[in-house]
């Protein structure tokens, strides 16, 4: 026999917001997660402290996920920003709230992984049935605690009738340099990392490992975030995710001489490092794309062209998205998770934009941001295209009226698509490239060169199969009082049934109690309801019989529900039920004649009978065979209690029989 004992989960109503839709979908589009900082993970008690539960209810999905927890190397040094350990970066699990007290957010099944709180977050997983997406479905942009994830449940049809976009509101790009004036090619050079705010350095992109301080800056990339641009003019690295980021450019030689460190590393942004090694169901973890380094600047001026731009930021790294489904219908629409400056935005529109390219006038570009991760876990895609994009972002574009070529961002890392199919369904378009370099042009000499001046493009992304979404289905038992205060709750086989049994020594506000059947432990069906004894302080005994159960194991779940209809889980009990050779005995008690019903025909060479007394005494009777049944003649008995034992073979049944 198993026995356990589980917390309690509160029935809650999911209320849609039904549109007018012929087949009564769902719809949604804007935000539709909510989003918690996690400051705290108790495993013996299997719950997370929050920072606020606001939007979080019983009964809920959620989702427990960590954006940082590496840790690098912080040597002076070209190996500064190498990722020494991992860490629980990227770790995320599926899971269900089964209580709240206070900013303590109990969860129903036992914690899978390990967590800290760097970057560690609980959302919301929406559940739907049918769901129609109407407007642009996207998430609260990652702000150093929460956000740059959308995640949602369908048990039916997902049908697009809007995007998904969640790029650039991954890890943030690097800023900037301070405006100076400074305008050398020695200060710098080999400089990997300096406080921030430090005039010549360009901040270093965000990443999954959280800065040191006074080593946020400088051109050494930090684990997957970019390296920012230094020295005079030079371009920022690209961030990173499944694909590494490209290095920043130089800044050029003049047509006539002078110019600062051509196309050597020197003093370049370096790219982020590749995640790509922790994609798989093995590992299983999953990451916001990496920021890019900010550029470095030495002309900035009051605002407007031809300087007064001066250098750009490192631009942010593609999101996270999540959906699991029945069916996915893409009716050609796209879920956009690159790194920020591709083309889901219309980035003609925004300051330092020119022709849909972000650029900076007489100073360096900032890298591009890595594409972020795409999880669908779904096996059907209904024969409509849907395009997911996780390309890197291309790195900013320089402009300059002067004799040199300024240097330009290095492009982002591309992404992850990762589908539940073990092949890629045709039905999918996927754009995992790098993103592409900054161009360098100067107007003053245009036939020089239009070109990326040793800066390069972030490595491509993959689509990955077979996802297994991470997720523990063994229940957890509360570390705190139920209201019904159970002292045992058990279970046997007796005969051709299982008999169920359980004591509590005190009640409170207990309407009744909910006995479920399951021959798998994991679908549960109605089997029985008993009324409970309200309030008392009393021990209360409760029985149920199965007449019917199942061959091998059967679990029975324990439920109790208050006044109120809030619902406890008290426990479960898992019996192995054997197969009885004798089905009925009847008429019991009985005169003169006894009848023995078994389940099949009996081989009357190993199949005996024998009448004990209460005190162990055999008696005499004739017995007789017809197939399944055994007519014992009991005329010779006197009235009383016996007890019949059916030999079959080398088992044994006995049953109890009166005699009147």
């Amino acid at each position: 026999m198993n026995y356990r004992y589980l917390h309690f989960s509160l029935f809650f109503a999911l209320v849609f917001c039904i549109s007018g839709n012929t087949y009564g979908q769902t719809s949604i589009s804007g935000i539709i997660n909510n989003y918690t900082p996690v400051t705290g993970v108790n495993t013996a008690c299997n719950y997370v402290a929050v920072s606020s539960t606001a939007g979080f209810a019983i009964g809920e999905k959620v989702l427990l996920i960590q954006m940082k927890g590496a840790s690098v190397n912080g040597a002076q040094s070209n190996a500064f920003g190498t990722i020494t350990s991992y860490g629980n970066s990227g770790n995320y699990e599926f899971n269900e709230v089964y209580d709240i007290q206070g900013l303590l957010v109990y969860l129903k099944y036992t914690i899978l992984k390990t967590y800290d709180p760097q970057g560690l977050q609980l959302v919301t997983i929406p559940q739907y049935g049918d769901v129609n997406i109407t407007g642009v479905l996207t998430a609260t942009p990652w702000n150093g605690s929460i956000g740059g994830v959308l995640v949602f449940e369908s048990s039916g049809i997902v049908t697009f009738n809007a995007d998904i976009n969640v790029e650039g509101l991954g890890f943030k790009g690097g800023d900037r340099s301070p405006a100076n004036t400074l305008n050398t090619c020695s200060y710098g050079a080999g400089t990997w990392y300096a406080a921030l705010n430090t005039v010549g350095y360009g901040a270093k992109g965000e990443s999954i490992s959280s800065f040191i301080a006074g080593r946020e800056s400088a051109q050494a990339n930090q684990a997957s975030g970019g390296g920012g641009g230094h020295s005079s003019n030079t371009g920022a690295g690209g961030g990173a995710n499944y694909g590494k980021g490209g290095i920043g450019g130089s800044q050029s030689n003049k047509p006539t001489g002078g110019g600062c460190n051509i196309f050597g590393v020197g003093s370049k942004g370096m790219g982020g490092v590749a995640l790509a090694s922790n994609y798989s169901n093995a590992i299983n973890k999953i990451f916001l794309g990496g920021g890019g380094g900010g550029g470095q600047q030495n002309n900035y001026t009051a605002p407007g062209p031809p300087f007064g731009i001066g250098a750009t930021a490192g631009n942010p790294g593609g999101g996270i998205v999540i959906i699991r489904a029945s069916t996915i219908v893409g009716n050609g629409y796209n879920i956009f998770a690159a790194g920020y400056n591709n083309n889901s935005l219309n980035a003609a529109t925004l300051v330092g934009f020119s022709n849909g390219v972000k650029r900076s006038w007489g100073d360096s570009g900032g890298g591009g941001g890595a594409g972020g991760a795409v999880l669908l876990s779904t096996s059907n895609y209904a024969s409509s295209i849907l395009n997911v994009d996780v390309r890197g972002g291309r790195g900013d574009t320089v402009f300059t009226e002067i004799e040199i070529n300024l240097g330009p961002g290095g492009g982002g890392g591309g992404g992850v698509l990762w589908v539940s199919n073990p092949t890629m369904d045709p039905n999918i378009i996927a754009k995992t490239t790098g993103g592409v370099t900054g161009i360098s042009w100067n107007t003053a000499f245009p036939t020089v060169c239009g070109c990326s001046f040793g800066s390069a493009a972030g490595d491509p992304g993959v689509v990955l199969n077979n996802l297994v979404i991470s997720e523990n289905s063994t229940a957890f038992s509360p570390c705190f009082p139920t209201p019904v205060t159970l002292l045992k709750y058990a279970g046997k086989q007796v005969e051709d049934k299982i008999y169920l049994n359980w004591v509590t020594t005190s009640e409170v506000n207990n309407d009744y109690f909910i006995i479920e059947k399951s021959s798998d432990d994991l679908n549960y069906k109605y089997l029985a309801k008993l009324t409970g004894k309200g309030n008392n302080n009393v021990i209360s005994q409760y029985s149920y019989i199965d007449e019917s159960p199942l061959s091998g194991l059967n679990y029975y779940r324990l439920k109790q529900y208050d006044y109120n209809q809030k619902e406890y889980i008290l426990g479960y009990v898992s019996i192995d039920f054997s197969e009885t050779v004798i089905e009925k005995i009847y008429p019991n008690p009985f005169t003169n004649e006894l009848i023995v019903e078994s389940s099949d025909i009996l081989d009357k060479s190993s199949t005996s009978i024998k009448i004990i007394n209460l005190l162990g005494v055999e008696l005499t009777a004739n017995y007789q065979f017809d197939g399944r049944i055994i007519k014992i003649d009991a005329n010779t008995l006197s009235k009383g209690i016996y007890y019949l034992h059916l030999l079959c073979g080398d088992s044994v049944e006995i049953r109890k029989i009166i005699k009147e």
